[in-house]
């Protein structure tokens, strides 16, 4: 038996995704995936910019277990959302 997901577990993992972004920079997606506990950060990110959040993809290298190095996705946030962060609560 399969459980859908909760509609605040995508609203949660967003708040995760833009908090880490925040006060890490830029990370590549497994990191991201791993720090956030997001399993699908590809498709989380995704719905962030397509909600207006100024996220940068870049691609890039890094280490492999291998000792080589490997391509990799990077995320990066670059600024504030337009319609204001609704993560963070307002200064009182």
């Amino acid at each position: 038996m399969t459980t859908a997901a909760a509609p605040d577990d995508i609203h949660a993992q967003h708040a995760r995704l833009i908090a880490w972004l925040r006060s890490n920079g830029r990370t590549p997606c497994a990191a991201l995936g791993l720090a956030c506990d997001v399993p699908s950060v590809t498709k989380r990110v995704c719905e962030l910019i397509a909600d207006g959040w100024p996220i940068q993809r870049t691609r890039g290298h890094v280490a492999a277990r291998s000792g080589g190095r490997r391509r990799a996705t990077f995320y990066e946030l670059t600024g504030a959302h337009p319609q204001g962060d609704l993560f963070e609560t307002p200064n009182t």
